[in-house]
């Protein structure tokens, strides 16, 4: 009995990320703001990004807010301040507001997006969706990809829009048909592009090592026998150039007897002795 309780609970653990996984219509990848969702038991929460995003549950934006979700097909979804959409299988319902959608792989898994009006199909592509409750208009711009668009209510709507094309389902103007795709103008685009905020990705530097710094070093020279000796500016051992000390000096004439010079004698006293030896050079002439 015990072994069958324990099998029961690991299967239990095995199987309830796919069975979390079939109950969820995705998962929230940020929130800028407020984002509320209230599940179908009228229970109600913040979200945050991680959080899945349950089938049959709704989603309210505050305004200046943004919820940015992703589906198990690897689309992405932005809905804009103020908006409005509800989750079921395979489909999202926008009540209120401009909801971007973006898929950069291709896949067979058709997403239906709905409104009061309008049903747009696809399976990848980028498109920007929008409802307006106080005209009950629904505008299609397809940025890239093509996209089936028709109001579910009329036989023989479906229309197809393809990248750079737009068109508008309203009542008071085409009785509810799809108006013929035609061109985006570029303030149209920018218009709705601006309904969104574009989230930075934070920046970090490599490994988040940070810069270095250079500072004042020595060089160290490391002999064979591994004990390390720093250079150091060598000293002058030798001392300045200085001028040399005079000293006396002995001058004498073969056959005439010397003259010594003595340290301590006057000026006058040494002309006289070199006046002296002029005379006897003379005489020697």
């Amino acid at each position: 009995m015990k072994e069958l309780k324990k099998i029961n609970l690991l299967l239990f653990f095995l199987f309830w990320p796919l069975i979390s996984w079939g109950q969820n219509f995705g998962f929230v990848n940020s929130v800028k703001g407020k984002v509320f969702l209230v599940d179908e038991y009228g229970n109600t929460k913040l979200l945050k990004r991680g959080d899945g995003l349950e089938l049959h549950s709704q989603v309210f934006v505050e305004e200046k807010g943004q919820l940015t979700f992703a589906d198990y097909n690897d689309r992405q979804y932005d809905l804009a301040s103020e908006g409005h959409l509800k989750f079921e299988k395979n489909s999202i319902e926008l009540s209120k507001g401009f909801l971007r959608v973006k898929s950069k792989f291709a896949t067979k898994k058709v997403i239906n997006i709905k409104t009061a009006n309008s049903q747009t199909s696809f399976t990848s592509g980028e498109a920007i969706l929008s409802y307006d409750l106080s005209n009950g208009s629904t505008q299609l711009l397809s940025i890239d990809g093509h996209f089936y668009f028709e109001n579910p209510l009329l036989l023989g709507s479906k229309i197809e829009v393809y990248g750079g094309q737009f068109s508008t389902i309203q009542a008071d103007l085409t009785g509810g048909q799809p108006q013929t795709p035609a061109k985006i103008g570029e303030n149209s685009l920018n218009l709705a592009m601006s309904e969104f905020y574009t989230l930075k990705t934070p920046s970090r530097s490599i490994s988040s090592v940070e810069n270095a710094t250079p500072v004042p070093g020595k060089i160290i020279f490391i002999p064979k026998n591994g004990v390390r000796k720093e250079t150091k500016s060598p000293k002058l051992k030798r001392k300045p150039a200085s001028e040399p000390e005079l000293t006396p000096v002995s001058i004498y004439i073969y056959g005439r007897k010397r003259i010594k010079s003595t340290k301590g004698r006057n000026i006058a006293s040494e002309k006289n002795d070199l006046e002296s030896l002029l005379r006897e050079l003379q005489s020697v002439k």
